[in-house]
């Protein structure tokens, strides 16, 4: 079980209480980045000098850390999908509260995975629409997959995987309050859309569960305007007797395998070990 304190989409610490982040990026083409601007006052004041924020463009992303902030988990209006509490489950195709950019383009829908993920590749949901035919297997790092279809490694493109890995909301293997809920806060032009995972537990994780150690708790923030994506892991569960051995990606990939420049994940946090 680890316990993390922050990260802007994408990371699995060792240590209890760290902080991460990951993925700065800017939606509104300013043309101020990292510039300095000096602003001449009369002789009464003096001048001011500001140094605006390099906000990295959509193609462009990088690790942050951040204090451990998290929203709530979990909240009475976030909306839901029953489609969700089946083991390698799409949800429904979506629309998003805001348009959002992610690798130089805008997205207005989204699909979430069961397997803690959420996806700008709606087709995936028309592609593989039963359970079972989501992505679940990790099987190589980042760049990986992004091709038409299901597989069970076939991880879809234009992804932010806030805690990829296989995942199983179905009773057997997660409690009775477990929850995969996404929500709109906060007032426009600086809205978050956030997307919550609950006390979710592994694929065949009989021999762990029902310890909490065994149940996974995180979320996926992203921000409008700004575009930055955030992830907070509240826990991150290790259970080397599921299939999985508790192995999971926290990165993000965008149009692969067409262009596979494009992905981004924290080193040694790529699926190869269940920390």
């Amino acid at each position: 079980m680890k316990r993390i304190k922050s990260l802007l989409v994408l990371i699995f610490l060792v240590s209890n209480f760290l902080q991460k982040n990951l993925f700065s990026q800017n939606c509104v083409p300013t043309g101020l980045n990292n510039s300095v601007i000096t602003t001449p006052c009369t002789p009464i004041c003096n001048d001011l000098t500001v140094q605006v924020p390099d906000l990295r463009s959509t193609t462009s992303y990088t690790v942050i850390s951040i204090p451990y902030k998290p929203y709530a988990f979990t909240t009475a209006g976030a909306t839901t999908d029953p489609t969700l509490y089946a083991d390698d489950a799409y949800s429904n195709i979506f629309n998003l509260p805001f348009p959002f950019c992610f690798y130089g383009n805008v997205y207005t829908q989204a699909v979430v995975s069961s397997n803690g993920l959420v996806t700008f590749d709606v087709k995936k949901k028309n592609e593989c629409p039963d359970p079972t035919q989501a992505a679940w297997l990790i099987s190589s790092p980042l760049p990986h997959g992004g091709i038409a279809g299901c597989g069970s490694d076939n991880y879809p493109k234009l992804s932010i995987m806030g805690m990829f890995m296989d995942l199983d909301p179905r009773p057997e293997s997660s409690p009775a309050n477990r929850k995969i809920e996404w929500r709109v806060e906060g007032t426009s032009p600086c809205r978050r859309f956030v997307v919550s995972y609950y006390n979710v537990g592994l694929y065949e994780d009989y021999p762990c569960w029902p310890t909490d150690s065994s149940l996974a708790t995180f979320q996926i923030v992203m921000t409008e305007s700004t575009g930055v994506i955030d992830v907070h892991i509240d826990r991150k569960q290790i259970c080397t007797n599921t299939s999985g051995q508790g192995r999971g990606i926290l990165g993000i990939q965008g149009d692969i395998p067409n262009d596979n420049t494009q992905y981004l994940v924290v080193p040694g946090k790529d699926g190869n070990d269940p920390a």
